[in-house]
């Protein structure tokens, strides 16, 4: 019940998140300047990434005492809810940052990435033996990856405007 219970809280602010990364998606297809849109990214990914950690943490007694029934599932819970905290900045930096990609008609790239994020999250998740060791190493290592190949997009996608200039 935990790990369902954690994936629950993850996915809600996952999904807050992403928001913003719709609307990258369109003002990277529609501007001219990628040094502009890079500024609204840290801006917005440092926002959200902010405040969904301070609510997660200040939020933390009442998240953990309303949604998980006292014993195993609360410890359970408990133990991996500084991970669901502290992933939300890799999570929103990572979904943001594919906006941008999006944007830029990078599908190629982040196909890749995405596939070779799987698979290295699937062999971590394949050696982990225990709920924590999921969230620790399967998780990050899916939206790691993920994060890298946005990456190299957008380094792509600066590479070609320079050349345009």
């Amino acid at each position: 019940a935990s790990p369902q219970i954690g994936l629950s809280v993850w996915l809600i602010f996952a999904l807050i998140n992403e928001g913003p990364s719709v609307s990258l998606q369109y003002l990277t297809s529609k501007s001219s300047s990628l040094k502009s849109i890079l500024k609204y990214f840290l801006k917005i990914t440092t926002f959200m990434s902010c405040l969904s950690t301070i609510f997660l943490v200040t939020f933390k007694p009442i998240i953990v005492n309303n949604l998980t029934p006292p014993g195993v599932v609360r410890i359970k819970f408990s133990s991996i809810y500084p991970i669901i905290t502290y992933t939300q900045a890799l999570i929103t930096g990572t979904l943001l940052l594919e906006g941008v990609a999006i944007g830029g008609k990078k599908f190629n790239t982040l196909a890749v990435g995405t596939v070779g994020s799987m698979c290295a999250s699937v062999f971590m998740i394949g050696r982990c033996r225990n709920v924590w060791e999921i969230w620790m190493w399967g998780i990050n290592a899916l939206f790691l990856g993920r994060l890298g190949t946005a990456g190299i997009a957008v380094v792509r996608m600066w590479r070609e405007e320079e050349r345009r200039i």
